[in-house]
């Protein structure tokens, strides 16, 4: 039933914001990334600017820190997902944070403009989430 309700959710996303989604943002080594709309107990930390950084992962896609939080980056995790996670996380590309996305397609690709993402409970488990992704 949950997983009914993000495919949904994720449909109607899709639809309502076609163009938005249309492609991927290509993110580069002068992209300044947002994430905005997460909720609950870790929302402060998700949402953010994040600035690129020269620390990159395996495959080579660079990794993004937060502004305000110096151990929080946005990076491409081993399972193909950008995660959201501490910087223990991000130097082992582990599949481990506060959320993380649908998995991309290409190597190095963002998620889409607007998508569904996994947000970690305060009680523990995982909350599907839409969250817009932009360059700032």
């Amino acid at each position: 039933r949950a997983m009914a309700v993000v495919e949904r959710a994720e449909r109607a996303l899709q639809q309502v914001c076609k163009d938005a989604v249309s492609g991927f943002l290509g993110a580069d080594a002068s992209s300044v990334l947002t994430i905005a709309g997460a909720t609950g107990a870790s929302a402060y930390k998700i949402n953010g600017i994040y600035e690129p950084r020269s620390a990159k992962t395996g495959d080579g896609t660079l990794t993004f820190q937060h502004r305000d939080f110096a151990d929080i980056w946005l990076y491409l995790a081993k399972d193909r997902r950008w995660w959201v996670g501490n910087r223990k996380s991000r130097d082992t590309s582990a599949e481990n944070g506060l959320a993380y996305s649908r998995p991309v397609r290409q190597p190095g690709a963002f998620p889409p403009a607007l998508s569904v993402w996994n947000i970690v409970k305060s009680g523990g488990g995982w909350e599907a989430q839409a969250l817009e992704t932009k360059k700032a």
